[in-house]
């Protein structure tokens, strides 16, 4: 459900699919673990925020981004990955940010 809303091109998709991101957050801590979200599922909805293009998007793969490395502290199932750090990067580079490029650098070495 969360890559169709991302895949959707609808304007309330990346946050739509950050939401049902947080309800299954939300039941797996009260003990459904088959709910739990994971890289897989951080890593799509950065990418529909990345899709986007929407004012501010960029910006918003960052803070999930920063969630996961602090989450993935104390939940290894939440580590970050190749393909998210890429995601991040990509929006930062095509964003209209005047400073996306610098951020998309930083993204980069902290990822090294």
């Amino acid at each position: 459900v969360i890559d169709a809303w991302a895949n959707s091109g609808d304007r309330i998709g990346p946050s739509r699919a950050e939401q049902i991101m947080r309800q299954m957050d939300d039941l797996s801590k009260l003990g459904d673990q088959d709910l739990q979200p994971d890289t897989t599922t951080f890593s799509a909805v950065i990418n529909a925020y990345a899709k986007s293009g929407e004012k501010g998007s960029a910006s918003k793969t960052e803070e999930l981004l920063a969630e996961m490395e602090q989450r993935s502290k104390k939940e290894i199932h939440l580590k970050p990955d190749t393909i998210t750090y890429n995601t991040v990067i990509n929006a930062l580079a095509k964003s209209s940010e005047l400073d996306g490029p610098k951020r998309a650098e930083a993204v980069l070495r902290n990822m090294l």
